[in-house]
């Protein structure tokens, strides 16, 4: 699933994580209850990811311009996270850092969570990230 920190832009993530409190307490996420869970300077950010859409789209072509954005952010972030990790690993190695190992179980988890992302786009729509 989405998580807040895949977004860089604090205020999509302001949005994405009040979004989300909404719907884990309330079960449903009204606009006007996401409005009032933010601050008045975001709205403008609400309206403009409410704009609506200049054509109707299909439900297939809808998850494709909804899901594969998504989920290339993750892909992204995830091989981000991954480098960070290898760097840490390699600083930790060579000062006999016991934390060696703490960093290889780490890229393994972001390695294995990487892989279903690019699976499921592979499976999906016959795309696997372009780095």
């Amino acid at each position: 699933p989405m998580q807040g920190q895949d977004f860089q832009d604090v205020s999509y993530r302001a949005i994405f994580e009040a979004w989300e409190t909404l719907l884990v307490t309330e079960h449903s996420a009204s606009i006007d209850a996401l409005r009032a869970q933010l601050p008045a300077d975001l709205h403008a950010r609400i309206d403009e990811l409410l704009a609506p859409v200049e054509a109707v789209l299909g439900d297939e072509q809808l998850i494709r311009d909804v899901a594969l954005p998504l989920l290339r952010l993750r892909m992204r972030n995830l091989e981000r996270m991954g480098q960070e990790l290898g760097f840490l690993r390699a600083e930790a190695q060579a000062a006999g850092d016991m934390r060696t190992r703490q960093y290889d179980q780490a890229q393994l988890t972001h390695g294995q969570e990487l892989l279903r992302i690019q699976k499921a786009l592979s499976q999906r729509w016959g795309w696997v990230s372009q780095g």
